[in-house]
């Protein structure tokens, strides 16, 4: 631990102190609370230890570098939008940038924690995190060059991750059974819209990814047709590739639906390649996905006096399927059903979907082990 030392000045002044040279310069702390300072040093010798490069890192070359090189690369590569893009660059310009050309090397968690409470005055937690996020990138390109080793903006050491009060209740699918399903879509306005929550019904892929359904995704001919997911949009309504690795996969669909698609291909251009398009030929927009299901929402809700089982409505049909295929035994093994959602999270799948679901008391093994086993209109047996 760097020395601290005690200073006295007067009859009855004192303090802890401590001095440390920076960028050519010394500077100094004190305090009368000796735990107070020895956390400050720890802080200031962290932060001098993780830098590799002897002057100053101004902010404003590292926004150059990441927003001017690093952000227009992707663009070039199609990974971001540049909507995106113009969304941080709003976040720097009216958040960050307003701080001057400062150091990056004076950052750590002390200043961070001040830059956050700053914020907190005036804007929402949730957008203050979204400040964070950019400027985190920025100060990376620092650890990418090799000026600094780490990073001191850590999430968790700023904000407790808070677990969801929203507990996700289970369906009761003798109340909404396949049929409600079929007649809550019947009731959405257009056809495209109920054929995307036909698929999502079917497949339980993603809205993202039944939107951007095209011809060449179906496998129609095959002894046993498949829907062929490789791609989804993202909200500016750009092709880009699933949400996780497992994105790509092929899941199976029925005889019924596979005359439905037929029929409905049947009445598109033969020249769109793409099912789902409005009068515009662009792909529909989740707000006019989100309006027509809310509609039909509640139709059934003055008919039957039913309510969605999902915040995410268009979500619903994905987590209804993938709740009746573990309900149904059609999948008892988490990985499995993870690999078919395309999800990358096996211990979420498990505990929403195989725990949530699955029907212990229906097991025939253990049943037959209890039938041969617990006897108990067999009379006692009392001798020693």
């Amino acid at each position: 631990m760097p020395e601290i030392k005690r200073r006295t000045w007067g009859k009855n002044g004192w303090a802890w102190y401590y001095t440390w040279k920076e960028n050519g310069k010394w500077k100094s702390i004190q305090s009368k609370n000796k735990d107070d300072i020895k956390n400050q040093v720890q802080q200031i010798e962290s932060r001098l230890q993780n830098f590799t490069h002897k002057d100053i890192l101004p902010l404003f070359n590292a926004s150059n570098e990441y927003f001017n090189v690093e952000q227009q690369n992707k663009i070039k590569e199609q990974d971001i939008h540049i909507g995106h893009l113009l969304d941080e660059k709003s976040m720097y310009q009216n958040h960050i940038e307003t701080l001057g050309n400062i150091d990056l090397k004076k950052i750590d968690t002390i200043w961070l924690r001040e830059f956050i409470k700053e914020k907190q005055k005036t804007l929402k937690t949730p957008y203050i995190k979204k400040i964070f996020h950019v400027f985190k990138k920025i100060y990376a390109t620092n650890i990418k060059k090799g000026y600094a080793k780490s990073s001191p903006f850590i999430a968790e050491h700023f904000w407790e991750k808070r677990r969801s009060k929203y507990k996700r209740p289970k369906i009761d699918f003798n109340v909404w059974s396949f049929s409600k399903i079929q007649e809550l879509i019947s009731y959405v306005e257009t056809k495209e819209v109920q054929m995307i929550f036909k698929l999502c019904t079917e497949t339980a892929c993603r809205p993202s990814e039944s939107r951007v359904a095209s011809r060449k995704n179906f496998m129609l001919l095959a002894n046993n047709p498949y829907y062929k997911i490789t791609n989804s949009l993202d909200r500016y309504k750009n092709i880009k590739s699933t949400k996780t690795e497992n994105g790509v996969r092929d899941v199976s669909i029925g005889v019924d639906f596979k005359d439905e698609v037929v029929a409905y291909m049947n009445t598109l251009p033969k020249e769109q390649d793409y099912l789902f398009l409005n009068k515009r030929g662009n792909f529909i927009d989740l707000k006019r996905m989100t309006d027509e299901l809310n509609k039909a929402l509640a139709i059934m809700k003055n008919k039957y006096n039913l309510d969605p089982f999902v915040n995410r409505k268009t979500y619903m049909f994905r987590h209804w399927t993938a709740s009746k295929w573990a309900y149904d035994g059609v999948f008892d093994n988490a990985m499995d059903l993870t690999e078919t959602l395309g999800d990358s999270d096996t211990n979420f799948v498990y505990k929403t979907y195989i725990k949530a679901y699955k029907k212990n008391h229906n097991n025939h093994k253990i049943s037959s082990y209890k039938d041969k086993n617990n006897k108990w209109s067999k009379p006692l047996d009392n001798s020693l």
